[in-house]
Order: C-alpha cells, then structure tokens, then sequence
C-alpha cells in the first residue's frame, strides 16, 4: 500500500489566518423587553437601563445540539464548503445535553467520510520523497476527526477559535478548513433580576488562511483568575447559580486587566508609545454583552484604562482621545486640582518603559507585519469616486480646517474630502441599515487620498474643536483629583497584576461619569456591533461572535482596513481581548458576486477567480494560487495575490450577502410574555422527564432547513432529524 510522507519543516505557512465565513443562528420566537416591562411593572428597566430590546428563545424541540446542527449546516450550503474541506472542528458551549458525549461528535454525521483506497497518510516529518514543487501538507478526505468541545462559560466559543487557529498555524495543519461552531441556551428563573438577560442561538466560524477578518497575533491581551460569580451545578435544572454583583465586577476587572497586558505587549512590540491608548488605534468594538448596558461600560473601563496609562507617562494632557462634555463633568471641573507629579518621576517612568521595549526581540513585530504590508497594497489599488455627504438631522456637516486637530491642520486641500467622510461618520447616529453609520454618509476617498479611510487610525482621529479638548480635559482633571494623594508610577500600570484594572470599579459616579464621556464613541465603534445582540439576547458563547456577525452585516465591505477589537468574557474567570483586520476586494479587485448567485456556489461546484488571484481546488480543499503559480495548498498571504481574498465565496462582501439579518429579524414570530413563560417551564420540565422522551414543543416553531430533537429513547439518546 502507498504511503505519503509529509516533511512538516519544508512545508509552506499559511498567511493571513483568521475568518473565512460566518453563519449564525437564531430560533423563531422573541419576546420584546417592553412587554417583559410591563408584565413586571417596571418601564424602561429593560429597554432602558437594561438597552436590551427583545430576547431569542426555544421549546423543548431545540437545544444546543439542534442549533449546533443548524448552523453547521447552513453555513456550509450558504458559503459552498463541501465536507472534505473540513479537517478540524472545534464547538463551545456552555449548555451540554450530556456530560460526556460532546457536541462536536453530534457534528460529525454532517461529515460523510470519503475513503481513498490505496492511501494513507503517514504523518512523521521527514522520509520519503518530494516533487519538483516543493513539500507541501498532504490532504486527507477523511472527516474532521480533530477538535472536542471547549468549556468554560461564555468563554468557550473564543477558546474553540484560538484552537481552531492555533490548529491552521501549527506544523499539525494538513491544508484543510476548521470549523467553529459555538451554541447556547441562555435561560434564567422565573421572578429573577436575571431572567431578562437570557436569550439562545449559535455561531458558525470558518478558519483558514487569506481570510477577509484576520486575526492579528499581535494584538491578544488576557486575564484569568478564579471566582463564583456563575457556576451550574445542577444537572437537573437549566438555570445557573449566579452572583449578579459578582458577575459585573468580574467582567469589568477582565477589560482592565487585558486592556492594560494588550497595551503592554504593543508597547513592548513598539507598536504603541508610552501612555498612548487602545481606543485611538481601532475603528470598532465588539464585546460579549450578557446586556447593552454591561457591554458599554466595559468599553469605558477600556477608556479609563487608557487614561490613567496616559497620566502614568505624563502624556495625560497630550493623549489624542476622544471624551464628550457634559454637565456632570463640568461640575467637577474646578474641584479637580490633580497631582503634579516631578518631571524626574515622569523621566524615570519613559526611561523604565523605553528599555523595557528595547529588551523584546523583535520577532513580534513581524508577526504582524502582513497587516501593514497590505494596508500599502490597499493604498495603491483603492480607486473610487468622491461622493457628496448628505446633510439633515443625524448627519454633521463636514468640518472647517480650522476645526481640525492640530496634528491634521497641515494637509493640504485635496485631502479634505476623505476627512470630512471620516468625522462625518464619527458625529453621526447609527441608522437601521446593513452598512451602518458609515453607509448614511455613503462618500469615499478619491485614489489620491484613500489612505486616509484606509490605514488602520483613520476613524479614530481626536474629535475636533475646543468642546472635544475641553471635556477631555475636564475627565483629565477629575482622574487627577481623584488620584491627589496617590503616587500613580506606584501602582505599576505596566504590570502582570496591576491595581489600576479594577481601580474604583465600586464607584458609581465615576461610572456615571466614563459612561458620559464614552457615549459618543459607543455609537461610532460599537453600535453597529451590538445592534443583533440587542435583539436576540444573550446567546453565551455565541454571543460575541453574533456582535461579529452584526458589524459585518451592517458595514460590509467599508470595514476593508479598519481594525476591530473584540473583548470576549467568561465567568469564573477568562476574558481576551483579541483584533481583527479587515480586508476588502478580492481577487477581481472588487471581490463581488453577482446578485442571482447570492453569496452561495453549488454543492461541489469549484471556484475560479480571475486571473493574478486565482483559486484552485484540489479535491479536498480551496487552495489559493499565491504569485501566478499554480500550487495549491498553500493561503495567500497579506500582501500577495491581491489585495483581499483570493477566494470569492471568503469575502466581507460575500459575509455580508450570506447573513442577511434585517430580514431574518423581521421573519421572526413575537410572543407574549405568557407564552414565553409557558415555553420556559415546559423546557424546564424537559430536564426531569423519565425516557423514553417525547418532546411537547410545536414543531411548527421550528424554522424549515432547521434541525430539532425528534425523541430521547428509553436509554437516554438523543436523536435528531432536519425539518423539510
């Protein structure tokens, strides 16, 4: 028998690896939280101090199995991914049916094997023999037989996509596709403080090389600790024990601490300067967001963090951030009289942090030097028509020059087109559209100034005019005044551990307050992200990749070059914040599909781009054709093959057509909240039934193309078929 040798040290790396394509999955019925409101008499706790606006759920005849299955599959038939392509698949969850069976094996009846007689892969490096086009990864046909499921709150959908990469970029990759699939049931008790923030769905992710969403290796900052604040240790039951109070200091103290360890480790990569914030560097934020309101206050944790790194290296004053005047800050204003700190404390701090940047080696730089590689190639080949920003209520009108922060004062007439696209954008109030905020304003750079919309800082320049520098010195001042006292450079921002992560996370004014100053950059980076999530619910682990999948939808392809933070948590207690970079085109230059084709190819149809950017199929798996050559196997990098994606089916613009949520949204069925609480306590029930098992939910509730549990048989067995 035949024996193929692979030389794991000869074979080529993938390039940019991130997200290829992203399905989720959401059931039929919702409950709006103004008629929760009602039922509980309490207006405007839900919608407005909550910011959620309906909530996703199921009966009996779904679970985290079904919607698992659902999304998987939806996935593969929307994007034309055929089951060889798959050589790895990873599932998070919370919400198992079965403590030891895994969700991830329920999976593998969607991966029909394929046995190649004669063959087999023998996979020890070295021995045997190469072609004349260089070693390369075999391919298999088999099933995805690697990745299990990833536990740890609403963490474990992150978890099962830093494995599913980490998979693609280690010498154990074997040329194909891994699957990400995360999938919960977010269901609470009745009468609980908790029972409005539930909420059920799934996420499906694509992870390969040359993807349109890359994920910076650069750019991670994480934090882990141990706590009880969400815990479920009842298998009889589907509603958690949950700490509330707990839960949000938690979640808070995560986005200190991995803003403070991201911001280092750029620092230490010299990608970011001594007291230069996060927020400046990113266009848009996507956080896991248990409700609206949690979710903003992490941003504005991010924020403060950013400030006091700011004070710490004596640049408070100088930072280029954004912050809005309001009433409660100017009545702070003359109270804050700050903390003058000597300038050999200040000298000694720049001096501490500067070595401490000259120690690493510079090998984490060129990690992510295929960001700024390509962000060149886009300058090069953006070609597009100016376009007039429309004016009326939600739009500002472009900014004068002498409007313009001083750092920007100096450019010249012929950039003024892009810039008042960029602040136009930034003052203006998201709108119910698929491209967003940016889409409202629907104007672009010419060729000659397109880096400006481009580079990976353009949307976040500091607002313009004296009210933006006097808030943001108002904020300066009540930081300064309320750190009199404290010797700052003592509290070590830079460290593992550092105190200033969950510094005054009990107080509420300051809260209030960063709530304030935060509002408008919530609205420019953020509410795009969080416009799903706010309809839905909390979906867990799915949650955070939903938010995802809704920036995508309302921005498209105008989310080419600008970059993404994404802050995902779990209790107990893991938190990340990871980033990704967009990339637009294709490998036509525009990477667009024509409107009948709808984003989705045949089953087992092959894909051919246009010529300098083509795409090949081995059999197994999409290969990109890097440079002209023809090897497959092998991803296009960031700056070759183009400036996007080589594969048509892995675009922004592609993502964007397969989604399709507004009208997913409105095709959903509204519920009283007296059918929800019946629906509610009928899955609750579910759990203590004695097998054999026939599930009371209305199938009718179940959307056509969907998978729902048929019957649980007299062993406890969960069999599952497909609606028609």
């Amino acid at each position: 028998m035949p024996t193929t040798w692979i030389r794991y040290n000869e074979s080529p790396r993938p390039e940019a690896v991130g997200i290829l394509a992203i399905e989720v999955y959401f059931p039929t019925q919702h409950v709006l939280m103004s008629d929760q409101e009602a039922a509980d008499g309490c207006p405007g706790k839900y919608t407005q101090g909550l910011g959620q606006e309906g909530m996703s759920f199921c009966n009996d005849r779904e679970d985290v199995v079904s919607m698992a299955l659902t999304v998987t599959h939806s996935l593969m038939e929307k994007y034309g991914i055929r089951t060889e392509e798959v050589g790895h698949v990873q599932v998070g969850t919370e919400s198992g049916v079965d403590r030891s069976k895994s969700i991830k094996s329920h999976l593998m009846k969607l991966f029909a094997p394929q046995q190649q007689p004669g063959q087999q892969v023998n996979e020890q490096q070295g021995g045997g023999s190469c072609s004349s086009d260089g070693c390369q990864p075999q391919v298999t046909r088999g099933p995805p037989a690697e990745g299990t499921d990833c536990v740890h709150a609403c963490y474990g959908g992150t978890a099962a996509l830093l494995a599913a990469v980490a998979w693609v970029e280690s010498r154990r990759w074997d040329g194909r596709l891994a699957l990400v699939v995360a999938a919960d049931v977010a269901l609470y008790a009745p009468g609980t403080a908790a029972r409005p923030t539930g909420g059920c769905g799934a996420a499906a992710i694509l992870v390969g090389p040359d993807a349109p969403l890359v994920l910076d290796p650069l750019w991670y900052g994480n934090h882990s600790e141990h706590s009880w604040d969400f815990w479920k240790p009842f298998s009889t039951l589907p509603y958690p024990a949950v700490d509330g109070p707990r839960t949000l200091v938690q979640y808070l103290g995560a986005a200190g601490h991995c803003a403070l360890r991201l911001a280092d480790r750029l620092q230490a990569a010299g990608e970011l300067a001594a007291g230069e914030g996060l927020l400046p560097q990113v266009h848009h934020y996507v956080a896991h967001a248990p409700f609206n309101k949690l979710a903003k206050k992490g941003l504005s944790r991010v924020a403060l963090m950013d400030h006091l790194r700011g004070i710490a290296a004596g640049r408070g004053g100088d930072r280029a951030h954004q912050w809005r005047s309001t009433g409660e800050l100017a009545e702070v204003d003359g109270e804050a009289a700050g903390v003058r700190r000597r300038s050999s404390q200040e000298q000694e701090e720049q001096q501490r942090e500067g070595s401490a940047g000259k120690e690493v080696v510079s090998e984490q730089g060129q990690h992510s030097a295929w960001v700024r590689e390509w962000i060149q190639e886009e300058d090069k080949n953006t070609d597009v028509t100016p376009q007039a920003l429309p004016q009326g209520p939600g739009n500002a009108p472009a900014p004068t020059l002498a409007e313009v922060p001083d750092s920007a004062a100096s450019r010249t007439a012929k950039d003024t087109p892009s810039s008042a696209l960029i602040n136009a954008a930034r003052h203006q109030k998201p709108e119910l559209s698929p491209e967003g905020p940016v889409a409202a304003a629907t104007a672009t750079a010419t060729s000659a100034n397109a880096h400006e919309v481009n580079m990976l800082n353009a949307a976040a320049q500091p607002m313009a005019g004296p009210r933006a520098a006097a808030a943001n010195s108002r904020l300066e001042g009540l930081l300064r005044g309320m750190l009199e006292g404290v010797d700052i450079d003592a509290l070590t921002v830079s460290s593992y551990d550092s105190p200033c992560a969950t510094w005054r996370l009990d107080d509420k004014v300051l809260e209030a307050q960063l709530l304030a100053c935060t509002a408008e950059e919530w609205l420019r980076k953020a509410e795009d992200g969080a416009w799903l999530q706010k309809q839905v619910g909390n979906s867990y682990t799915a949650c955070v990749w939903q938010g995802l999948a809704s920036l995508v939808w309302r921005r498209g392809t105008r989310l080419a070059g600008q970059r993404v933070l994404l802050f995902s948590f779990g209790s107990g207690t893991i938190a990340s914040l990871l980033s990704l970079v967009p990339r637009g085109g294709g490998a036509s230059g525009g990477g667009t599909f024509a409107a009948s084709e709808a984003a989705s190819f045949p089953e087992g149809q092959s894909v051919q781009a246009e010529p300098g950017g083509r795409s090949c199929v081995d059999g197994t798996r999409v290969a990109v054709a890097v440079g002209g050559e023809g090897k497959c196997g092998q991803g296009g990098g960031g700056g070759g093959g183009g400036n996007g994606p080589s594969d048509l089916r892995f675009t922004l613009e592609a993502m964007q057509r397969a989604l399709n949520l507004e009208s997913r949204l409105q095709a959903r069925v509204r519920r009283t909240v007296e059918a929800f609480d019946a629906v509610s306590a009928q899955v609750a029930a579910s759990y203590v039934c004695a097998v054999p098992y026939e599930p009371g939910g209305d199938l009718a509730d179940v959307a056509r193309g969907s998978y729902y549990l048929a019957r649980v048989d007299e062993h406890g067995r969960r069999w599952y078929e497909r609606k028609a």
